[in-house]
C-alpha cells in the first residue's frame, strides 16, 4: 500500500509541473472525449490547473439484525457503519491529454463484532487521450476490500484485485464508431478459509478479456451497440486448474445519452440495456458448460410528473467457492418507484429478487452448496440539505431461502447515510457489455 501511494504521489508531483505550462483541458471531439471534457469542466473544485471531486461518505450507519444472514446457528445482531473519502483528481497535461486519479479509502465498523472491522482501499489511475477522431485510454488499478461472497456465503472475506486495461475508440463518422477494449486482472484471496473450504485455493485466478464493439447513434438521445467478447480464466492453484475456462459472448443493446438541457414535466428515459448470449466453456470435460442469456438492464423513465419508474435485471455465470462445483448462474431482477416529494426530498422503493442455481450438484459435494433465493424490499428517503450535503434514511427488509427449506431466513437493516461534498463522476466511455 505504501509503495502504491508513493508512486501515486510522485505521479501527481510530475503532473503538476506539466499543468502550469499547459493549463487547457481536453477538447470535445469524439463522444467519449466530449464526456471526458464535460466531467473535467464540471468538477467541484479547482486548484490552479487541478480539477477535483471529493466527498466524505458515512454510509449504512445503523442496526443490522443478522450480519451473517443466517449462515450460522444463531443470528448475530450488530450496529454497523462505513466511512470513506472518495477523491477524484484530473490533471490536464495538454489540451488533448488528461491524467485521472481515483482513490477511495474506507473503514468498515462493527460495534460488537470486532473481528469484522476492516480497512479497505480502491485505487485507479487512467490516462485519457482525446483527438479529433480517436479516443484512447490506458489504466491500472488495485483494490483490497473485505466483502461478502454473496450469494454463496454471506460472510466477509478479503478480495484483492489488480488490473491493467486499455480502450481505443475510432469515430468513423458522426453516427458511427468502433472500439477495442482489453483487460487483464488478477484476483487474490490470500489464506482466507471458511471451515474446510480454502477460499484462495478455490478462487485465486487471472482473467483476460477482449471486446470489439460497434456503436451507432441514430439521434442525439440514444446510442446502439453490438459487442463481441472473449474471456479466459486461469486458476492459480493446481487443484483448481480443472476450472480453467474460456468464454464467448455476443451482446446487443443501447443506452440513453444524458442531456442536461431537457426540462420535461415527465422525466425522459435514462439507463442502459445490454443483453446477449454467452458460452461459458470449461476446458475440463468433467464439468458441465454454461450457456444462455446473460446481460444487464437498468432503465428509468418518468411515469407521471415527479414520479419515476425503474426496471433492472442482471444475469451471468460466476465461479463457485465450493469444492466439487465449477460455477453457478446468478440472476437478479426487480423494479422500483421514486417520487419527488419536494425540490430537495425524494422517496424511493425497490423490490429485488435474486437466485443462484448450479448446473448440477455432484454427489458427495458440500451440503452448503445449494440453490438460494433472495427477496429484498428497500425504502429510502433522500434529502438534499444543501448543495454539498445529502442525508438518507434507509429501511431494508431481506429474506433468504435455500432449496428444500419451507421457511425464509430474515435479515433487516435500518439506518442513515450521509454524503458531504462532490462524489466522483463516471466518464461515458466504451466499456465491456458485461463486467463480472
Amino acid at each position: 500500500m505504501k509503495k502504491k501511494l508513493a508512486v501515486a504521489v510522485a505521479t501527481i508531483e510530475l503532473s503538476v509541473v506539466a499543468i502550469f505550462s499547459v493549463p487547457a483541458p481536453c477538447q470535445e471531439r469524439t463522444w467519449a472525449g466530449a464526456s471526458l471534457m464535460q466531467i473535467v469542466n464540471n468538477t467541484r473544485w479547482r486548484v490552479e490547473g487541478l480539477r477535483i471531486n471529493a466527498a466524505f461518505s458515512l454510509l449504512n450507519v445503523g442496526y443490522d439484525s443478522d450480519i451473517y444472514f443466517g449462515f450460522f446457528d444463531q443470528s448475530k445482531t450488530d450496529l454497523t457503519a462505513s466511512a470513506s473519502v472518495p477523491i477524484q483528481v484530473f490533471f490536464p497535461l495538454r489540451k488533448d491529454l488528461v491524467l485521472d486519479i481515483f482513490e477511495d479509502p474506507e473503514y468498515a465498523f462493527y460495534l460488537k463484532t470486532g473481528s469484522e472491522r476492516a480497512w479497505n482501499n480502491t485505487f485507479r489511475g487512467q490516462l485519457h487521450l482525446s483527438l479529433e477522431k480517436i479516443y484512447a485510454k490506458a489504466g491500472f488499478g488495485e483494490a483490497s476490500v473485505r466483502q461478502r461472497l454473496d450469494p454463496e456465503l454471506n460472510v466477509n472475506f478479503r478480495e484483492r484485485r489488480s488490473y491493467v486495461d486499455g480502450t481505443l475508440l475510432w469515430q468513423t463518422s458522426r453516427a458511427t464508431s468502433v472500439a477495442a477494449l482489453a483487460e487483464i486482472s488478477k484476483y487474490d484471496y490470500g489464506d482466507e478459509a471458511f471451515g474446510a473450504i480454502d477460499i484462495g485455493e478455490a478462487l485465486n485466478r487471472n482473467e483476460h478479456h477482449i471486446d470489439l464493439v460497434t456503436f451507432i447513434q441514430p439521434n442525439p438521445r440514444i446510442r446502439l451497440f453490438i459487442d463481441g467478447q472473449y474471456g479466459r480464466y486461469s486458476f492459480s492453484s493446481p487443484a483448481a486448474a480443472v476450472r480453467d475456462t474460456r468464454s464467448y459472448a455476443i451482446f446487443g443493446g443501447f443506452f440513453f445519452i444524458p442531456r442536461e438541457d431537457e426540462g420535461r414535466a415527465v422525466a425522459p428515459p435514462q439507463g442502459r440495456i445490454s443483453l446477449g448470449y454467452k458460452r461459458f466453456d470449461i476446458i475440463n470435460p468433467a464439468f458441465k458448460d454454461g450457456a444462455g442469456l446473460v446481460g444487464t438492464v437498468d432503465l428509468t423513465a418518468g411515469l407521471f410528473r415527479r414520479t419515476v419508474g425503474r426496471l433492472f435485471f442482471g444475469r451471468d455465470f460466476t465461479f463457485s467457492v465450493y469444492p466439487g462445483s465449477s460455477f453457478f448462474d446468478s440472476t437478479t431482477y426487480g423494479t422500483g418507484l421514486a417520487r419527488q416529494l419536494s425540490r430537495h426530498v425524494s422517496l424511493t422503493y425497490d423490490i429485488t429478487f435474486n437466485r443462484n442455481q448450479y448446473p448440477e450438484i455432484p454427489d458427495g459435494s458440500s451440503a452448503l452448496m445449494q440453490n438460494f433465493k433472495y427477496l429484498t424490499h428497500a425504502l429510502t428517503l433522500r434529502m438534499q440539505l444543501t448543495s454539498s450535503v445529502e442525508l438518507s434514511l434507509l429501511g431494508i427488509l431481506s429474506e433468504r431461502k435455500s432449496e428444500g427449506d419451507s421457511s425464509w431466513i430474515p435479515r433487516n437493516f435500518f439506518g442513515i447515510s450521509l454524503i458531504y461534498g462532490a462524489l466522483p463522476q463516471a466518464i461515458l466511455t466504451p466499456d465491456r457489455a458485461l463486467v463480472r
